[in-house]
């Protein structure tokens, strides 16, 4: 059942059962970006404390987001066939004991073999937790789960980037990862305690098939939509490059000004997830206007986005001093809200078209992967052209063509998708 189709479904408030799932979902995907995020934060202040340079800890994030892509592909087929309780205990689990470690850690290759196991149980998360979505949520109510999931994206955001540069800023780099791990702690014993997903509880659907043991449609004789995967998986990297480079660069961009105080600098980095829920708002209003068709929404969020990415590049050739640095951290902020607008689109909703395949947790490990991919070819390309250059021109035009390529890749296969109905 396409996402179109599903949100005809009438719209009824969710049950005692769901908002357990849904709540306890939710805590858990706010502590993955408690655990990750940390290190974007910790960056600048591990090359002082610890004298590495920009390009070893692109090396460091990059290690992460390699193996949280490749985890993704393995971790999105077992979505489908492991509960989503067991995937969701064990990928915190060793998340929380690699942030204690790396806490603790001065070396600099224990730092990276730690951040790569980090990555691999990383990416046990989301695609189970979207699997489990679309098998206890329905119609509205599935819509509606799938924006608060994105929620948690948000609020994970300015619970890390916030509490990380607090304690950056009055405690040490070590507590930016050892505090994270405290609080998630807690979350994976009521996990523990009070996840039980009920097949009884089964949307009707899925019951239906589960009780018929009827089998399911094979993806791979509909080739047109195979097509329109691998358009939108290019899509999904183009747009991985984008997102992950500011989300690991943005801290120290604000440091690279010289502009901000210590205290401004805490403040952005709080307010910069506020408004990245603008850019979640924006996504929910224009997919209501497309009639919740996640193509068309995510064609017309991306080349708004494209035309924006093109202004940084050309910020040299016309501003200077002060106000060339304003303008371009205004600029960045502003495209990571386009990025977290057009990410729920990918990694949410564009899998939902795949329950009738029962493949809705390998597309979202699928294109999550692809996100990621994008996300490590920009974090160690980001570090490389900025240790290289000492500009930000160069990244920002990285920027500039990755995400005019994500708008041509999102409009094939919107064409594609489209003949087909």
């Amino acid at each position: 059942m396409s996402v179109t189709a599903l949100n005809k479904v009438k719209k009824k408030t969710y049950s005692p059962y769901q908002k357990k799932i849904l709540a306890l979902c939710f805590a858990a995907y706010v502590c993955a970006y408690l655990l990750r995020l940390n290190f974007s934060v910790a960056n600048p202040a591990l090359c002082d404390a610890m004298g590495f340079t920009t390009d070893k800890t692109g090396v460091i994030s990059s290690g992460f987001l390699i193996c949280y892509a490749i985890g993704q592909l393995v971790s999105g087929r077992l979505g489908d066939l492991i509960p989503t309780k067991i995937m969701l205990t064990v990928g915190l689990c060793v998340s929380v004991a690699s942030n204690f470690i790396m806490g603790l850690s001065s070396n600099y290759y224990v730092m990276i073999a730690i951040w790569v196991v980090n990555g691999i149980f990383q990416s046990m998360l989301w695609s189970p937790i979207i699997k489990c979505l679309a098998q206890n949520f329905e119609g509205k109510r599935l819509i509606s789960a799938s924006f608060v999931m994105s929620l948690s994206c948000i609020t994970g955001y300015i619970l890390a980037w916030s509490m990380s540069a607090l304690l950056r800023q009055f405690v040490s780099w070590r507590a930016i990862f050892i505090a994270p791990a405290c609080i998630s702690a807690v979350v994976i014993v009521c996990l523990f305690l009070f996840f039980k997903e009920d097949p009884s509880q089964y949307v009707s659907a899925v019951k239906a098939q589960k009780e018929k043991d009827a089998p399911r449609p094979s993806i791979f004789e509909n080739k047109p939509i195979l097509v329109a995967i691998v358009f939108t998986v290019l899509a999904a990297i183009f747009h991985g490059i984008v997102r992950e480079s500011i989300n690991s660069w943005l801290p120290t961009m604000i440091d690279d000004t010289g502009i901000f105080s210590a205290g401004a600098t805490v403040l952005i980095l709080i307010l910069t997830p506020c408004l990245n829920f603008g850019g979640l708002m924006l996504t929910k209003k224009i997919l209501s206007k497309c009639k919740s068709d996640s193509y068309k929404c995510a064609n017309i969020i991306s080349v708004i986005s494209a035309v924006i990415t093109i202004l940084p590049p050309l910020l040299g050739f016309i501003l200077s001093g002060q106000a060339y640095w304003l303008v371009l951290v205004g600029l960045t902020i502003l495209i990571f809200a386009l990025m977290s607008a057009l990410n729920p689109l990918f990694i949410s909703f564009m899998p939902l078209d795949y329950v009738k395949y029962d493949l809705v947790s390998t597309m979202t490990g699928v294109i999550d992967f692809a996100v990621y991919v994008g996300a490590a070819a920009a974090s160690l390309f980001t570090g490389i052209i900025y240790g290289v250059s000492n500009s930000w021109t160069g990244v920002t035009l990285m920027w500039a063509v990755s995400m005019v390529l994500c708008y041509v890749m999102i409009v094939i296969a919107q064409r594609i998708i489209n003949k087909r109905k």
